[in-house]
């Protein structure tokens, strides 16, 4: 069939993607052959002028691999995430998200109050502690000073103690929200139960972190970058938001002030400012 269909991309991808199937769960290969059925299908029908094509995109069943910059590498990832189609991408909602106004100075930080400290991770050591508990230091710095957080963790082996540690790349950037509270052992202000998440560099550097801008924060696989699946959303959203219909009657919407299907969409992917 590859060779029939003049060696096109969605075949290769779709080919790579089978090369993972003996190791898939039995909901990924249900799918995968879903993909594949597909794709056959629409091999099979006349083929059609692009911009009718694009108009008329089911985002149901077309394979979020043909995205521009999906490869078979990737598309494996986000199947780790149940994202197969176009529509899975963009129902891929975010599981929390970050207020940038409470941003807070490592300096300025103060006992009791709700923030969020964005620096870099310069050290990650770890130890087992007399009742086996393992406790991960990490040690991040921004420009007013150096805090060191503790992660809990009950007792691991040695290949889990490396998976842990990989939550924390050295020389990377994170965020980390929680509670301020002071250290009773050293007396130096941490976060109490800290939640870290690694974010890119530029997204701090390019925003006013005092406007009150909103980041979504996504469940990640390893080495899948929040960055890049932000801009797949993106693309999707713009690439196959003639696609995106209404399950609401527009006299409904219109009655009740209410946001087109695609709008609320690219609000709830993209905040922006509050």
């Amino acid at each position: 069939i590859y060779k029939l269909s003049g060696k096109k991309d969605e075949w290769k991808k779709i080919l790579d993607a089978f090369g993972y199937y003996p190791h898939e769960t039995i909901l990924q290969r249900k799918k995968l052959i879903g993909r594949f059925a597909a794709l056959l299908k629409k091999e099979l029908e006349p083929e059609k002028k692009p911009e009718i094509e694009k108009k008329s995109a089911n985002i149901y069943a077309t394979d979020a691999s043909n995205l521009k910059g999906i490869g078979s590498r990737l598309a494996y990832m986000l199947n780790k995430l149940e994202i197969y189609t176009i529509f899975d991408l963009i129902s891929y909602y975010p599981r929390k998200y970050i207020d940038y106004s409470a941003h807070c100075l490592i300096k300025n930080l103060k006992e009791g109050e709700n923030c969020a400290v964005y620096g870099q991770i310069k050290s990650v050591n770890y130890f087992e502690s007399k009742k086996g508990l393992m406790i991960f230091k990490v040690l991040i710095k921004d420009a007013s000073g150096i805090m060191e957080l503790a992660f809990f963790q009950g007792k691991l082996n040695r290949y889990a103690v490396q998976k842990f540690k990989t939550r924390f790349p050295v020389n990377a950037f994170a965020v980390i929200t929680g509670t301020a509270k002071r250290n009773k052992f050293t007396g130096a202000m941490t976060i109490e139960k800290p939640e870290l998440q690694i974010i890119d560099e530029n997204s701090i550097l390019s925003e006013n972190l005092n406007t009150g801008r909103i980041v979504p924060v996504y469940p990640l696989t390893a080495d899948l970058n929040i960055k890049f699946l932000r801009k797949l959303i993106h693309n999707a959203l713009e690439e196959y938001c003639p696609s995106i219909n209404n399950i609401i009657p527009d006299e409904l919407l219109k009655k009740h002030n209410m946001l087109e299907r695609r709008e609320a969409l690219k609000i709830i992917h993209f905040p922006g400012f509050i």
